[in-house]
C-alpha cells in the first residue's frame, strides 16, 4: 500500500524565492481547500408586538463557505496543525478554529480513495464529520465529503426591538427559559484542494479571511 503522505506535487515553484506564509514561518509549501457545509439548525426570531418581547428559537437551515489552510504540507502537520475558517453570510455567523483529524486513511483497491473522520473545534461551536473521498496518485488528498454532526452557540435576533439578543430554549426537566445553551446542528460537508490558492498561500499572495493562527483577520 502506498505511504499516506500530504504533498503537493501539484504547487508551481517560482525562482526558488517564497515569501512568508505565515509570520514568523517560511514555507515553499501550502495547503489550502475549499470548505462547505449545509447545516440543519435553529435561528432567532422575535415575537411581533412590543419590545419585551422574547426572542426564541425555530428550526432554520444555515450554509457555510470557507476554507481549510496549513503552512505546510506535512501529514502530521496538517491533520492537526490547520486552520479552518467558516462563514454563513445571512446570519452573519463566523465557525473556526483547528480542524484534529482522528483519522485520515487510503482505502481501496489502489490506494486512492480516502475515508476519515475530523473534529471542527473552536469559536461558533463544535462539529464531528466524517465521509469519504479521492487521494490522487502523487497521495495528495483532492477531495472528501460526508456527513456532520454537533452544536452551534445560541442562535440571536437582529430584529429592530431585540438586536444581538440571544435566543431562548426551554430544558425539558426545568422548563426554565434559558438563552445561553448551544443548539444543535447536523448536516453535510465537503473539502476540495485548490491548486491555485495553495500556490499563492505558499508565497505569501493570499491572505485567509481569517489568520486564526496569527491573530491577523485578512
Amino acid at each position: 500500500m502506498k505511504k499516506l503522505m500530504l504533498i503537493a506535487a501539484a504547487v508551481t515553484i517560482v525562482g526558488g524565492v517564497f515569501a512568508q506564509c505565515s509570520d514568523p514561518e517560511v514555507t515553499n509549501c501550502s495547503l489550502v481547500y475549499d470548505f462547505k457545509a449545509s447545516l440543519k439548525t435553529t435561528v432567532g426570531k422575535a415575537y411581533s408586538g412590543d419590545c419585551e418581547d422574547l426572542c426564541y428559537r425555530a428550526t432554520g437551515s444555515k450554509s457555510f463557505k470557507g476554507y481549510i489552510y496549513a503552512c505546510t504540507c506535512d501529514c502530521t502537520n496538517f491533520m492537526s496543525g490547520a486552520t479552518f475558517y467558516l462563514y454563513d453570510k445571512k446570519s452573519d455567523t463566523e465557525l473556526f478554529g483547528s480542524p484534529m483529524w482522528q483519522f485520515l486513511s487510503a482505502i481501496g483497491k489502489n490506494s486512492t480513495d480516502a475515508e476519515g473522520f475530523v473534529y471542527f473545534g473552536g469559536y461558533g461551536g463544535t462539529l464531528f464529520a466524517a465521509g469519504h473521498g479521492k487521494f490522487d496518485d502523487a497521495g495528495l488528498l483532492k477531495s472528501m465529503s460526508g456527513d456532520l454532526a454537533g452544536y452551534l452557540n445560541p442562535p440571536y435576533c437582529s430584529a429592530q426591538c431585540s438586536d444581538g439578543e440571544l435566543a431562548v430554549a426551554y430544558p425539558a426537566c426545568s422548563w426554565q427559559e434559558v438563552s445561553g445553551i448551544p443548539t444543535p446542528a447536523f448536516g453535510s460537508w465537503s473539502i476540495k484542494y485548490n491548486k491555485s490558492l495553495s500556490s499563492k498561500y505558499s508565497q505569501g499572495l493570499w491572505v485567509p479571511p481569517y489568520a486564526y493562527t496569527n491573530g491577523n483577520e485578512g
